[in-house]
């Protein structure tokens, strides 16, 4: 029987894919606690009031961003007390926990479902995230090596804290991946001369003018399996290489490596036909990343469907990589040796049975771990263990 608890899921994002966190939270409810949670977007409770809204976009639209903000957070707050009395909140992210303890009070009990830590370089926490850390009941991380580090640093602020990883719907992407086949991507793109594709997908992401996922430092490798491997193709998918991804291009460009590169955009259903394609026709797939801690000790979303997709994966060997795969089951590279990355991707060209046994110990690994209808219960029991 369905219990209608007042519980909402306030999100950040203006459009919410199924097969994100927000679903999984109202699925895991549902199912194992017979409680239905609201998703609540920002967008969604900052044009419910138009004067903010109008204020709010003009300051954006001339780069008041600071201005910009605290009207989409007036707004958001408003409208939250507008909903009425609530027994819980989990939002995403610490905006999101900020703008609900200051619409809620002290009395409801929120929950930081903290996809995106923001650390410093030296690891440390934005004064407004360690504050959001502080107002949160209980945060729950996506990452055991970012909730190692984070209790270590914070452990007297932190109320209560659980790992409960993103993971994958697995029975959602067998569906969908086993229904496509690779010649989709290959056709589409002209691409049956190329007997070796080693992909990317996902963002770029700039601090300032530095990207941190790693990304120009696969160069020099890429350069060097080009050199050994005719028939290569390195594929970026999930940005554009004219706009946030222009530096990356032009340096693609000055390394000789745009004809044996391809761009593709981001996918807005991570179980698009021409994405999950992608994937199967890839023999290498990619989880670079840098030092900045927000990266290093992340547990990417992408991580479990390349771990579901059976197919070869090369990491650089940092914490959060290190805290979901292992040597039996993915490639790790050092950061910073573009030389090792070179060689271990060319291992795999000249062993490639030896790659995909590890693949196929990654899948037996998300399988056993990380598949969604292993995690729901302990998500949901934990969110209702808080409730008053």
């Amino acid at each position: 029987m369905m219990n209608y608890r007042s519980i909402i899921y306030l999100t950040p994002f203006s459009k919410v894919d199924i097969n994100r966190r927000e679903y999984f939270a109202k699925y895991s409810l549902r199912k194992y606690k017979g409680i239905d949670v609201k998703i609540y977007t920002i967008r969604n409770l900052f044009i419910n009031n138009p004067p903010l809204r109008y204020l709010g976009g003009l300051a954006y639209k001339f780069h008041l961003y600071p201005l910009s903000r605290i009207c989409n957070e007036i707004s958001t707050v408003l409208s939250l007390r507008k909903i009425g009395e609530l027994e819980a909140a989990i939002c995403l992210n610490t905006m999101t926990t900020e703008m609900a303890r200051k619409a809620l009070g002290e009395n409801t009990p929120i929950i930081l479902d903290y996809m995106d830590v923001f650390l410093k370089a030296n690891g440390e926490l934005t004064r407004y995230d360690k504050k959001a850390i502080t107002n949160a009941d209980l945060i729950i991380f996506w990452s055991k090596a970012m909730k190692k580090l984070l209790t270590e640093m914070y452990g007297e602020i932190i109320k209560q804290s659980t790992y409960i990883p993103f993971g994958i719907n697995l029975r959602e992407f067998d569906y969908y991946f086993n229904r496509v086949d690779r010649s989709l991507f290959i056709t589409q793109y002209n691409l049956k001369k190329h007997n070796f594709i080693i992909t990317y997908s996902g963002g770029i992401w700039w601090i300032g003018n530095k990207e941190v996922q790693g990304l120009f430092n696969l160069l020099p490798a890429f350069k060097i399996v080009a050199s050994q491997m005719p028939h290569v193709k390195f594929i970026f998918q999930g940005f554009n290489p004219l706009r946030s991804g222009l530096k990356l291009y032009k340096a693609i460009k000055e390394n000789n490596l745009l004809e044996k590169t391809l761009f593709l955009p981001f996918f807005m259903n991570s179980f698009d036909n021409m994405r999950l394609s992608l994937i199967k026709a890839s023999t290498v797939l990619l989880l670079p990343s840098s030092k900045w801690p927000t990266i290093a000790y992340a547990e990417r979303m992408k991580m479990f469907e390349y771990m579901a997709a059976a197919r070869p994966i090369v990491a650089h060997d940092v914490p959060g990589v290190r805290g979901v795969l292992d040597d039996s089951s993915a490639y790790f590279c050092r950061l910073g040796d573009p030389q090792d990355l070179a060689a271990t991707i060319i291992d795999i060209y000249e062993q490639p049975d030896k790659a995909f046994e590890k693949a196929e110990k990654a899948r037996v690994q998300v399988a056993q771990n990380y598949d969604w209808e292993l995690l729901a219960p302990k998500y949901a029991e934990i969110i209702a263990n808080i409730l008053h």
